[in-house]
């Protein structure tokens, strides 16, 4: 099993690799209110909003974490994304199943000398480099998991942030009885949306001016390479005073994406189905909902703020994106791990890399391969050592910090790197194969959040031997 190994107050935990998107710095939270002690809030991750959750509180450890150090796991559960704040990254390693020990029991673990409360996030114990490590369980993560508040009984209690768009499961969440809202904010007055309408929450892009465009067109904003159109909630809706639109409510409507700017996103919210209040209200209110804190919102239908009338008009600017957005959806794509070799940004696929080790003094070959710069002991056996910053002709003078560890057709080379970066997900339409390099080593050149990195072959290695 692959594991990413990581530290949290001097101790020692893992996660499979398999489920872990990337890797981040600490990003900018949105506080949730009514949540959990050990979510932090939301963040925005690549223009798609999911929940922040503090490893050290959900584990009930004592360590406090500030939120602006250490490092976000994006990691997938069985329902969402949530992103899984850590203290520090140690390790990336393949540990043997026989290797593990199955807690059967969560209180057969009691005697571990790890100090943590939450025996349920639990899954097996393994030795890494004399030390304890606990592999925890994935789902203890999911927003299923996440305990009912007792907030009011009149109100609604907080579920968690979910897309439609990207999530399939999110219906069985809901029953008969009652439903969900996204509450937001627009002209200092308060609307929802049903939760299963909403597809993702962004703060609000740089947008680019449609002429002839109707006054409520807010212009088009780039989502993830793809335009996407914006529209004022408050023109929509008639207010006529100004309000700061700071954030975007993604939505779906016949399968195009559209965009809501609104003031601000206040939470999520479920009601009882017998909390709705019908009224005459127009064709773009179902009626009214009392919020916890006793304030009226008005419940929004999307059919009647988005009629078939106002689609017809949109339609001139929204075919474009909604063919982007059918390709980006079906595009393959590839799993990297990117890494500096000098100044120069750089990728290998993942599938190759079998751990990540810290750098240190390795022994010289005299007359050995030009390729190869000496031998290191990894894990007690002898593994050569390439040096990328000599194949590929770059300056030797920085400073190396790490092996990455890779597996090729000839067998294990310890490649020496400047600095480690984060596991990445590139489709293929972002990727674009390079004919004539300066180094049959680069392979492709690919495009992450508009910089370049060149996506690397190690099987030159494997052909020189």
């Amino acid at each position: 099993m692959d594991v990413v190994i990581f530290e949290l107050d001097q101790q020692y935990f893992a996660l499979p690799t398999q489920d872990i998107v990337e890797v981040l710095d600490p990003l900018p939270i949105t506080a949730l209110p009514f949540a959990p002690a050990y979510v932090d809030g939301l963040v925005n991750v690549a223009g798609r909003v999911v929940l922040q959750i503090d490893a050290a509180r959900l584990l009930e450890m004592t360590l406090v974490l500030p939120i602006t150090q250490g490092s976000l796991l994006i990691v997938t559960t069985l329902t969402a994304t949530v992103a899984v704040h850590i203290e520090k990254i140690m390790s990336k390693d393949f540990i043997n199943d026989d290797a593990l020990c199955y807690c059967v029991e969560k209180n057969s673990i009691d005697a571990s000398p790890l100090q943590i409360k939450n025996k349920e996030a639990m899954l097996a114990e393994f030795q890494w480099r004399d030390k304890v490590v606990l592999l925890l369980d994935t789902q203890s993560f999911a927003l299923e998991r996440m305990p009912a508040l007792e907030i009011n009984l009149n109100g609604g209690q907080l579920l968690g942030s979910m897309s439609r768009l990207d999530e399939t499961h999110a219906g069985g969440m809901e029953n008969n009885d009652d439903f969900s809202c996204l509450m937001i904010e627009c002209n200092h007055e308060q609307y929802a949306l049903r939760l299963h309408d909403v597809g993702e929450i962004v703060d609000a892009l740089t947008l680019t001016p449609l002429p002839h465009a109707n006054d409520e067109i807010a212009g088009l904003a780039l989502l993830r390479g793809a335009p996407l159109l914006a529209l004022s909630l408050r023109r929509i809706l008639g207010h006529s005073l100004i309000s700061t639109e700071l954030q975007m409510v993604v939505v779906e409507v016949q399968g195009i994406k559209l965009a809501f700017l609104v003031d601000k996103v206040l939470g999520i919210e479920r009601f009882s189905k017998n909390a709705l209040q019908v009224a005459e209200l127009g064709l773009e209110l179902e009626g009214y909902l009392i919020n916890k804190q006793g304030k009226m919102a008005g419940l929004l239908s999307l059919d009647g703020v988005i009629t078939a009338q106002r689609l017809e008009q949109y339609c001139q600017f929204i075919v474009q994106n909604h063919i982007e957005a059918k390709l980006d959806h079906t595009a393959n794509k590839q799993r990297l791990l990117s890494f500096f070799v000098g100044s120069e940004f750089c990728a290998l696929p993942l599938h190759i890399i079998e751990r990540v080790e810290e750098y240190r003094e390795y022994t010289d070959v005299p007359g050995g391969r030009a390729e190869l710069s000496g031998v290191v002991q990894v894990q007690g056996a002898v593994t050569p050592v390439v040096d990328l910053r000599s194949i590929m002709g770059l300056s030797t003078q920085t400073a190396v910090t790490a092996f990455l560890v890779v597996r090729l057709s000839d067998g294990v080379w310890a490649v020496m790197v400047d600095r480690i970066g984060q596991v990445i997900e590139l489709p293929d339409t972002d990727i674009e194969s390079v004919k004539h390099a300066s180094t049959e080593y680069i392979t492709a050149v690919g495009r992450l959040n508009g910089k370049l990195l060149s996506i690397l072959t190690l099987e030159p290695l494997s052909l020189a031997a």
